[in-house]
């Protein structure tokens, strides 16, 4: 069953493996439904608007979900469909397809210089990213805030959304995100350097050169020469569908040099990149791409020097490759390796689990690949990794039903090789309700740090 495309504006669905989660996985309400003849049902919604199938959404879903761009760029009714239950503010518990938000969006925390945390978190608006620092207490569990919550963008209209975060070598940070219509085209990448007291340095720059169609899911990691790399997916640009490109900026957030492309295969979509930065300013980017594995989507991977010329050829990360391995997450180790993790449908013998691999410096595997969750029962996926001291690191991820509840969030440390260091643990305490797509960053003397969302603990929502 094959995605259907809109003539003048392409649509990400792919709509029996978008249903099929849906109805037969996603949330619990649903799994007594029979879905065995799916692919006509969403025939049906491909060729008509269906009234029915809106009506029964709406009756079975009650939690609100903001982040479905991904399918509101679809002018086919499934698209109406979903823009309509946006619109209603009913949808699924958990949200459909959306990777967007695991690796770079509702929280995404970092470790700064002199023991302070930044913490970027995007308003439910969708119209402003603001941004909170704490520093660090030697002796006890608890960070408080220092200043007031600030504003991240500066251009306001319409939506600024999905941030990614990075501390520099000079004590500022960086802030990059996605801006609807600023660049005079849809989707655009923009960014803005902080000093180290949350107060802007410089003005809002535009990260992408090409603007035709859109351009998000930025990720942002800062380079060991003072400089910082942006990566991006743009529809079009490679000429089929998305692709990956990056820009290199210096410490001030000008440009160095032109925007290169990532990806080397370009057949059908390539998205979602993560970066970060290896030893003499060189760097790894990964990213999904659809079917390059042989099956649906595979996380792939390429070194670049620090000019932004690539080192050596593009790479496969995952080994086992049937079904979806996708929602990863990227970090460099101490001894200039680096540890790919992400979320595999099926291959734990139960929906989706949490694997890794560990990579040298040029690429090539180091060990086999590691599977980081212990509970396999329902899902475990939306991974992120962090690097802790002696080339150890630990990954986090949210699973479903684990804590007796909905989900909640999750971890495991790993020794350099990729075996476990100890047991599994739950990083959330408060249990009501969902706590889910968390964030990790790593600390000084073996600690860390993760943030994520939970539903109704502040007394609102998310």
């Amino acid at each position: 069953f094959e995605p259907k495309f809109n003539e003048k504006r392409i649509s990400l669905v792919i709509a029996r493996e978008s249903f099929t989660n849906y109805f037969g996985r996603i949330h619990k309400k649903y799994k007594n439904m029979d879905t065995a003849n799916i692919e006509n049902l969403v025939n049906r919604l491909l060729k008509e608007q269906d009234q029915t199938f809106m009506n029964l959404v709406r009756d079975k879903t009650s939690r609100r979900d903001t982040l479905m761009d991904r399918f509101f760029i679809a002018t086919t009714p499934l698209g109406e469909v979903l823009k309509e239950l946006q619109n209603s503010q009913e949808s699924p518990n958990r949200k459909l397809l959306s990777k967007e938000i695991f690796n770079k969006a509702e929280e995404e925390a970092i470790e700064l210089t002199k023991k302070e945390i930044a913490l970027v978190t995007e308003k439910e608006s969708r119209k402003q990213i603001t941004n909170e620092i704490s520093p660090l207490l030697k002796r006890q569990a608890t960070v408080n805030k220092i200043g007031p919550e600030f504003q991240v963008n500066t251009y306001t209209p319409s939506n600024q959304r999905l941030s990614s975060v990075a501390s520099l070598s000079n004590g500022k940070f960086v802030v990059t995100w996605q801006s609807l219509s600023q660049d005079g085209d849809n989707w655009g990448v923009y960014g803005q350097i902080f000093n180290a007291d949350g107060t802007k340095s410089g003005s809002e720059f535009q990260v992408n050169t090409y603007t035709l169609n859109h351009q998000y899911e930025s990720s942002v990691a800062s380079l060991r020469n003072g400089q910082f790399v942006v990566t991006w997916q743009s529809l079009l640009q490679d000429g089929d569908l998305y692709g990956i490109y990056g820009q290199i900026f210096n410490a001030d957030g000008t440009k160095s040099g032109s925007e290169f492309p990532v990806n080397t295969y370009t057949t059908s979509h390539q998205a979602y990149p993560s970066v970060a930065s290896l030893s003499n300013s060189t760097f790894v980017v990964t990213w999904n791409s659809l079917g390059q594995d042989g099956s649906s989507y595979g996380v792939y991977g390429q070194i670049f020097n620090a000019d932004g010329t690539k080192s050596g050829s593009e790479f496969q990360v995952n080994t086992y490759t049937d079904n979806n391995q996708w929602y990863f997450s990227v970090t460099n180790l101490s001894n200039d390796m680096f540890v790919v993790s992400w979320s595999s449908y099926g291959q734990d013998g139960s929906l989706y689990g949490i694997y890794g691999q560990v990579f040298n410096a040029d690429g090539t595997k180091s060990g086999t690949e590691f599977q980081a969750n212990t509970y396999t029962v329902n899902d475990q996926w939306g991974a992120a990794v962090a690097s802790l001291n002696n080339n150890s690191f630990v990954v986090t991820w949210m699973s479903d039903g684990q804590d007796g509840d909905q989900e909640g969030v999750y971890g495991q440390i790993f020794n350099a090789d990729g075996t476990k260091s100890s047991s599994e643990f739950q990083v959330n305490t408060y249990i009501i309700n969902t706590q889910n797509y968390p964030s990790v960053a790593n600390l000084n003397k073996d600690k860390f740090v993760v943030t994520w969302t939970s539903n109704g603990q502040d007394g609102d929502l998310y």
